[in-house]
């Protein structure tokens, strides 16, 4: 199986627009509730009116062990976001949500380069599952996107 990079140099919009079944947010557990810093993130948490920040809130900080599925209630054209803050990211439970839930394709979402790297190395390692079909993987936007004007 392949990840394929996607780029969001035209803005969090493409992640919105984004004919996925499922939006998979890999957010790096915090020391503190803080919200997200990336624009793509503060463009969805906008978009879900503040779910993701009151997920951080309650749950962001120290070492979660699960991944929490949030419909998103159609106000993104992705019907479900899950969100895993885990700092090592488990590609067979993921695989196994994935299989389960029989999405076909997932737009993985990432806080860092980093995270995108792991993530791309443990997919192609997987084997084609039966449901399955591509997934779509992309680092958050920083905050220089925003002030040079590169997002809308």
């Amino acid at each position: 199986m392949k990840a394929e990079l996607v780029s969001l140099d035209k803005g969090p919009e493409v992640i919105l627009e984004s004919e996925a079944d499922c939006l998979w947010l890999w957010i790096s557990p915090r020391s503190a509730p803080i919200p997200p810093s990336g624009i793509a993130l503060q463009r969805i948490d906008w978009k879900l009116q503040g779910l993701i920040s009151r997920y951080l809130f309650d749950f962001g900080y120290g070492a979660s062990r699960h991944t929490t599925f949030l419909p998103s209630m159609k106000r993104l054209r992705i019907p479900y976001v899950a969100i895993d803050c885990q700092k090592t990211f488990d590609i067979d439970r993921f695989f196994g949500n994935v299989e389960g839930l029989q999405l076909e394709r997932v737009f993985c979402l990432c806080e860092t380069e980093e995270q995108v790297e792991y993530f791309k190395k443990a997919v192609s390692k997987l084997k084609a599952g039966k449901h399955l079909k591509k997934v779509f993987v992309a680092a958050d936007l920083d905050s220089q996107a925003l002030e040079s004007g590169s997002s809308s």
